[in-house]
This record gives C-alpha cells, structure tokens and sequence, in this order.
C-alpha cells in the first residue's frame, strides 16, 4: 500500500488529499506493514520453499497476471512411495495489517483494530481470502487449457495434457504416470494467528479451504503438506494407471477403425448383393459390430471421466471413512498433532 505508515502532515501535503480525508487515511495507513517487513516477509517464504525443493514463479511475462492475487507462487512435482504422481501448487498471499488475526471454520477476523476501523479491516480480509481462491480455480483453468503456466511446466518437467476429442483437458501426465494436482493456499500474517479450533498445529479456514498461519510456522507447514499427501496417496484406494488407459484408448481406436472398414465392405457389396440377402448382411454387420464398439467405448468413458476426476478433485473433497481413518493412522504412527489436523481439514463443514 503506497500510503502505509504516511503521518496526517504528509498525507495533507499530498495535492487531492483534505485534512478529514488525510486524518482516517492516517489511521489506516497506520494497520499496514511497511515495506521493509514486507520484503522481510517475502524472502523468508521463499527460502523455505527453496528448502523444501518448490520451484519459484517467476512475477513477469505472461505469468504476472497470476499475481494479481497472490504475491508468491510455487510448484514441486513430487512422487510418492508407491509410486504415484502428484503436482503440489502453493499459492501464497501475504496479510500486510499488522494485527492478530483469528480463524475459525467459516471466518477469518482481525482482533485488536479499532473499533472505528474494524469494517474496513473486515473487507480487507474478506477481499484477501476471496483473492485466494479465485486464484486457485484461475491456475487450475491454465493448466487444462494450456495456459502460460503449463507451458512452464511442460518445459520444466516435461509434463503433458490428456485431452478429449473436443480438445477438452483431462489430467497431467508425464512418463506414462498421471499426475493428481494438489493445491494449498497460505494466508501468510507477520503477527500471530489463533484458531478458535483449540490443538490445531495450522489454523485452517474450511470456507475457503485455506491455512491461516504466522511466518514462522511455514516452514513447518511444507513438512506437513509433504507427509500428508504421503498418506493420502499411499492408503488411498483409487486406482489411476495411465498404462490402463492408454489400452483400453487404443483399443477404442482399432475397434473403431475396424467398424468404419466393415461399413465401407458392407456398403460395397450392397451394390452387388441381390436385396435379401444384403438385408440380412447389414442386420449382422452393423447391429453386432455396433454393439461391441459400443460397450468398449462406454467403458472407456468411464475409465476417463474417473481418472479425470482423480486428478482434479482435492483431498479435502474426498469421501472419507472416518472409521476406518482413524486404525490407519495410528498404524500409520501418525502423531496427535498430524491426525487432528488432518481430520478437522477432511470433516465436512457443517
């Protein structure tokens, strides 16, 4: 914010600026970190994303427009131990009021403002968390769509798109390995951020699906997302082989082929086959082979439309079995802290 931390004199001397104006400007100017502590702020998340092996977005070219929202973002393919294949994208938004904030399922609140400034703090933060997600459905359109961000990553990791006949994109991919994309959005605050959900480790904000943190437990959370996706992929039932797909695929397209050529032969010799029996060659050779195609390209579509699904739809909307959850961790020798955090992100919100 150009006018943070600017005294009432110094607004008032601005031309355009009144002395009432420059008075509640003041007082506003006053909730903004300056620039130095955002810069401070910057360089500390990147560096634990640098330690933590993400690749930093470049804010230039065509790419800037993703920053419009957000003020740092990263990528790190990654596979698993059982040899799945997963795209963790981290976008990054910095709160520059200098206040305590407070996170509960729905609502995210600043604590100490006062009271005359607290509606303006409240759109700030409403705005802020409102820019988050829209930034996650506008990276995710780029990468079905071939956008600037995909093309960083085809270059980088030599990933592809899996697309429809209509040129519609289905799923990532590369080196015959699908790859599911996992996106988690960070509010990142330089005061301390409570939740009202008491022994959360990262305040977690369901309505936006969004981590409220401070700085300094960042760091941290990259370890946690590491071993959460970890345990998601490694006990997950869903099966998504690309190798599976690429047959039945093919299958469809000789089976297809086939059809198209016993068309033409039938066609052909409708020319010179007496009426009956062409009647009886035509019932036979359309209805049987239509048939067979038929079912073999339905359960291709269903093959597609799952894996597509897989790949797109985040953790934190999976039907979980919390039954069944709760022996897998343990067995797992996921800590108390790890499984009541990954509970509370995975319960509906109510």
């Amino acid at each position: 914010m150009q006018l943070a931390n600017k005294s009432e004199g110094e607004l008032v001397s601005i031309k355009g600026i009144d002395k009432r104006k420059a008075n509640d400007l003041a007082k506003i100017s006053k909730l903004y970190l300056n620039e130095n502590e955002i810069t401070n702020l910057k360089k500390s998340i990147k560096g634990a994303l640098k330690e933590f092996k993400y690749t930093i977005v470049d804010n230039k070219g065509k790419l800037k427009y993703y920053f419009k929202d957000i003020d740092i973002l990263a990528l790190r393919p990654v596979e698993t131990e059982n040899g799945k294949g997963v795209l963790l994208i981290t976008p990054v938004r910095l709160f520059d009021i200098r206040d305590l904030l407070r996170v509960s399922e729905r609502k995210v609140r600043t604590v100490n403002v006062n009271s005359d400034l607290k509606f303006y703090a409240k759109q700030v933060v409403n705005a802020t968390i409102y820019r988050l997600v829209r930034s996650e459905s506008e990276i995710l359109q780029d990468l079905y769509t071939e956008g600037p961000l995909f093309q960083l990553i085809k270059e980088r990791w030599n990933f592809s798109l899996e697309k429809t006949f209509l040129d519609k994109g289905l799923f990532l991919h590369k080196n015959g390995k699908i790859y599911r994309i996992i996106i988690s959005k960070v509010l990142v605050c330089g005061r301390k951020v409570s939740s009202l959900k008491k022994g959360l480790t990262f305040p977690y904000h369901k309505s936006s699906n969004s981590y409220v943190i401070n700085y300094l437990k960042f760091a941290h959370l990259l370890s946690y997302i590491k071993a959460k996706v970890q345990f998601f992929e490694n006990h997950s039932r869903e099966n998504s082989s690309y190798s599976n797909y690429k047959h039945k695929k093919s299958m469809v397209r000789i089976l297809f082929l086939l059809w198209i050529l016993l068309f033409g032969m039938i066609a052909f010799m409708g020319a010179v086959i007496e009426l009956p029996a062409i009647i009886y060659l035509e019932i036979g050779g359309y209805t049987i082979p239509s048939f067979i195609f038929f079912i073999f390209y339905s359960k291709f579509i269903r093959l597609r439309r799952k894996i597509s699904k897989i790949g797109k739809t985040p953790y934190y909307k999976r039907r979980i079995n919390f039954k069944e959850l709760n022996p897998i961790l343990k067995d797992a020798g996921a800590s108390f802290e790890f499984q009541k955090q990954f509970i509370f992100e995975h319960k509906p919100l109510i």
